[in-house]
């Protein structure tokens, strides 16, 4: 035995000199190439906003998603200006293309006037503004279809409400609005047929002290759920002064009234700001096929009725949740009514 091992040991020392000599005389590898980095050309892209981005609503959920976006996607360098009239757009604008921006978010429905005017005289621009309206080569416009939102905030107030009357609180009866104010009702409805909704609509985007003194007058007439189309969250302090309850709207507002927010009707901007600024720098996306409006909605991940508050109870949520599930599965749809349901 003692030999017999000592004879094994021999040949595996034998085995790893033979084995060292065949590596010896083998070419060295090919060392795998490090991919090169890819070149990404810089991009300057715009945000132009009618209120303050301390408004916690339209306005901050868009800088918010441009600022994501800037800090996400290579070589994206972002401009803003806020709190700027319909009025005074085309000086920014022209500012802005002077400098090098290439692609220009006129963040409302009053600034198209100002991008069909530049969209002539500078081809190599993308312009796009919100709500909806008309379109050219090299303007597009864009909004959520958050009606499919509304109408399941209206289903949790017509679950919830104890007085059986429901409030809502818009800017302008434009027709994208007057969508989701009756999509709200219907849902509503659907709960409860015989409850009574008070719409009452502001004449502008953003003042806080006439939102809340409107919101002030619904509560007035009896209805203890709003939901709202302002760009501030004046309507989610009226409802925490009265101990109403309100749907927070386009960011997650609950900070604000916790004790008054039962869920928000989120309105997530950046995926779409991403894929036409990747698309225009790349040249995938052109004049003409901007020549369109882009309406997405929950399925697409673009608004959805989230974050609820602890005031909401299970059973309600799961309703919800079963009606959230048919509409992004396509098996119900949202009607979309521009008439006035509402006396």
């Amino acid at each position: 035995m003692k030999y017999g091992i000592a004879a094994i040991a021999a040949a595996v020392v034998a085995g790893v000199g033979g084995y060292a000599a065949w590596q010896a005389t083998r070419p060295a590898p090919t060392p795998t190439p490090t991919p090169a980095p890819v070149e990404v050309e810089p991009i300057k892209v715009a945000l132009l906003l009618p209120s303050p981005i301390g408004d916690f609503g339209w306005n901050y959920a868009a800088y918010t998603a441009m600022k994501e976006v800037s800090e996400t996607l290579p070589a994206v360098e972002m401009s803003y200006a806020d709190n700027i009239p319909e009025a005074d757009a085309e000086p920014y604008l022209r500012d802005w293309i002077r400098l090098g921006h290439k692609v220009i978010f006129a963040h409302s429905w009053g600034y198209q006037d100002a991008c069909f005017k530049l969209a002539e005289e500078h081809p190599e621009v993308a312009f796009l503004y919100p709500g909806g309206g008309p379109t050219a080569p090299g303007v597009a416009t864009y909004y959520a279809r958050d009606y499919e939102s509304q109408y399941l905030a209206g289903m949790l107030s017509g679950m919830m409400t104890k007085t059986g009357v429901i409030g809502f609180v818009g800017a302008y009866p434009i027709e994208t609005l007057v969508y989701g104010i009756n999509a709200y009702i219907l849902g509503a409805k659907e709960i409860n047929p015989d409850i009574e909704v008070r719409v009452a609509f502001t004449g502008t985007w953003y003042d806080p002290p006439k939102e809340k003194e409107t919101a002030f007058a619904l509560i007035d007439a009896g209805a203890d759920f709003l939901s709202h189309y302002q760009d501030s969250a004046a309507v989610l302090e009226a409802a925490a002064e009265r101990g109403v309850y309100a749907f927070g709207m386009y960011t997650d507002s609950r900070f604000i009234a916790p004790e008054a927010v039962v869920a928000i009707i989120i309105w997530n901007w950046a995926p779409f700001f991403g894929e036409i600024i990747e698309g225009w720098r790349a040249g995938t996306l052109t004049r003409e096929d901007l020549n369109q409006f882009y309406y997405r909605g929950i399925a697409e991940g673009a608004t959805d009725l989230t974050l609820f508050g602890p005031m909401v109870p299970d059973d309600v949520k799961e309703k919800i949740a079963e009606r959230r599930s048919q509409i992004v599965a396509g098996e119900f749809v949202v009607p979309t009514i521009s008439e006035y349901t509402w006396e």
